[in-house]
């Protein structure tokens, strides 16, 4: 028998021998800690018919432990081998967010008569546990524990070692999965209705399904399971695209790509997936999730609650209006008046406190020169330094458009509150300037101090509403 094929014969017995009797880790820890995160962004589009888009991400995070059964300590010739670690689930949770909202991009028919664009939106927050058996740990070290077994080889031995080590067979690598939550999570959301001419928003609620992650990565020297990639694929057709995620750098020649779903297409889905299993606990530094903190998001509703109150009590102080009134004062200077002592108390200072500093306002235009009859009017506000039009209205309070500048101003408001808060204020801001489209085409220009005050009151009101809803669906 040749060199070659005797080393062939001695290499397979090795290896047969190592699976039959199974693999352990010399030294391994008996727990593996798990970090997983994973994020699916999207934006999808109808061309002038509808635009959606949304994130979801689950944060998964437990512990495994080693499967004596499956992970056996091997000798040979009086040295210890671990071929193989088998870890099953001990205890695991995900927490998870989603986030979707479906827009109208067309301005005839029903869409000319509604208010908001907005078709239907759903969001959640939510954490669940992972279901018994749902996630696994694999490392295989067959190459790396033979090589103690297989020193002193011939030239001709070495060479055919390398070939092997080079060829299709599986190197080093470890395998981990992880599905959840276990089952359909109900998320809340609100969806729009048109009959018999009227326009309004119902209840609604949808289910999110599950996920499933696998990981199959070369084992590097280190042993440091941790990594995280980043790619961009095509939903399909499918919203929310697909939540089963695959990613493996083992690709082989005539198999397909590392990404499941796989990278390119349309690219309107950005994934990201970030881990690190190992016996210590770790903090992911790949990309991350838009896990929003929700103290943070609490902290700001809170304040901007506190406030509109303060706000909506200098409004209701009648002995403000009455001295403005004795002075002589317009209801422009009794608005002057309410926005300095607001600041000021706010502020905690009445010595030169900073100003208001308005973000959105209502503009309207009159048909007639008393100022009874609008012919149309606006939502303005104030985006990246310069005073923009968000929202146009006809002489009937109907939104015949809105501009880019409505969404360049969510999308500021996001940047500097947090996506979360961000989008409930600038909600909430929105509504409050829906009241006094409203009071504009059933009541004409503003009449008088007394008038601005009940204008401002009922506006206040309305954002103040919906900021407390938001306070409460967020959990604070």
């Amino acid at each position: 028998m040749t060199d070659t094929r005797r080393f062939l014969s001695f290499l397979c017995a090795t290896i047969v021998f190592f699976w039959v009797y199974g693999p352990v880790f010399g030294g391994s820890p008996d727990r593996v800690h798990v970090n997983v995160r994973a994020q699916a962004k999207w934006e999808d589009n109808a061309e002038g018919q509808w635009k959606n888009e949304g994130t979801v991400w689950f944060h998964i995070v437990g512990t495994m432990v080693r499967d004596a059964s499956k992970s056996r300590t091997v000798q040979r010739k009086g040295e210890f081998f671990t071929p193989m670690l088998t870890y099953t689930m001990e205890t695991m949770n995900v927490t998870y967010g989603y986030d979707e909202k479906h827009v109208s991009l067309r301005r005839d028919g029903a869409d000319a008569k509604c208010k908001s664009p907005v078709l239907n939106e759903f969001h959640g927050r939510g954490a669940s546990r992972i279901p018994d058996g749902a996630a696994g740990l694999s490392v295989r070290m067959f190459s790396s524990m033979a090589a103690p077994t297989l020193k002193n080889l011939t030239p001709a031995q070495r060479q055919f070692l390398a070939q092997v080590q080079n060829s299709a067979a599986m190197p080093d690598h470890y395998q981990f999965y992880v599905g959840g939550p276990g089952s359909a999570q109900q998320l809340e959301g609100r969806k729009r209705t048109f009959k018999n001419g009227v326009c309004t928003y119902v209840p609604a609620r949808k289910k999110l399904s599950g996920f499933s992650i696998g990981l199959q990565m070369k084992l590097p020297r280190s042993g440091n399971m941790s990594g995280e990639r980043t790619w961009t694929a095509d939903s399909q057709g499918r919203l929310p695209p697909s939540l089963s995620i695959r990613i493996s750098d083992m690709q082989q020649q005539g198999k397909t790509g590392p990404y499941k779903p796989a990278e390119g297409g349309r690219r309107n889905v950005t994934y990201t997936v970030s881990w690190h299993l190992g016996d210590k606990v770790e903090v992911s530094t790949g990309p991350q999730p838009e896990e929003k903190p929700k103290k943070e998001d609490c902290e700001k509703l809170k304040n901007r609650i506190d406030f509109i109150k303060i706000v909506l009590k200098t409004y209701a102080d009648q002995s403000l209006r009455d001295s403005v009134k004795a002075r002589g004062g317009t209801h422009e200077d009794y608005q002057a008046e309410v926005e300095k002592r607001v600041m000021a108390e706010a502020s905690g200072t009445s010595d030169n406190p900073p100003k208001a500093q308005p973000l959105m306002w209502t503009t309207p235009t009159f048909s007639d020169s008393e100022g009874n009859h609008v012919s149309s009017v606006e939502i303005d506000g104030k985006v990246n330094g310069a005073n923009r039009t968000l929202i146009k209205y006809d002489s009937k309070g109907n939104q015949v458009d809105d501009t880019d500048a409505f969404w360049d101003m969510q999308k500021a408001w996001e940047d500097a509150f947090g996506e979360e808060a961000g989008q409930c204020m600038f909600k909430a801001a929105v509504r409050h300037e829906e009241c006094h489209v409203r009071q504009y085409v059933e009541k004409g220009k503003v009449k008088g101090i007394d008038d601005r005050a009940e204008r401002e009151l009922e506006g206040f009101k309305t954002e103040l509403k919906d900021l407390e809803q938001s306070y409460r669906d967020n959990g604070c």
